[in-house]
């Protein structure tokens, strides 16, 4: 059976030296071609169902945001989830709610959170290994704050676990 599925990412480049490294041993999307990033929305719709017209809706609703700056002062947990926590928060929720507003069927990890909590994942389905994530990710802290920039948006798709940029939404 062939596994498909999309996402919306804001790429972090900036951050791939800190947390690269962390990403290889403890997410497994890093190994599959997810790049260093924040997740504006996920799941998104299947590739198959991907058209023309979706990808005009996303630039539109994309575009005119304006890039911005901020940065990442502290590593944090959810459960099974090591992760860094950006300033600015709101710009990136804005963005998320905006996508919802145009794809109302696409909610941020299907519904399942009652909040959008934007963060950079450095770990996850980690099971008994959040406190070996956790400790090692501590050892980043020293090094931040880590300054970024948010410039695009990715819509990335998959095949089988093999993920692969389909557009690029450059912010204005």
């Amino acid at each position: 059976m062939i596994e498909r599925e999309s996402a919306i990412l804001a790429p972090i480049p900036e951050a791939e030296s800190l947390v690269g490294e962390l990403r290889e041993q403890y997410d497994p999307r890093s190994a599959q071609g997810v790049p260093t990033h924040i997740t504006i929305l996920f799941p998104f719709k299947h590739p198959d169902e991907i058209k023309e017209e979706d990808i005009m809706n996303l630039r539109t609703a994309i575009v005119p945001y304006q890039q911005f700056d901020f940065e990442f002062s502290h590593v944090n947990t959810y459960p099974g989830v090591v992760f860094l926590e950006p300033t600015n928060r709101d710009r990136f929720i804005s963005i998320t709610k905006k996508l919802v507003e145009v794809f109302p069927g696409n909610l941020p990890y299907g519904g399942q959170f009652p909040n959008i909590n934007p963060h950079l994942t450095i770990g996850h389905k980690l099971g008994d290994r959040v406190e070996e994530c956790s400790q090692k990710a501590e050892l980043i802290g020293p090094k931040l704050p880590l300054r970024a920039r948010a410039r695009n948006i990715l819509l990335m798709t998959s095949q089988n676990g093999k993920w692969t940029v389909r557009e690029r939404f450059f912010l204005s």
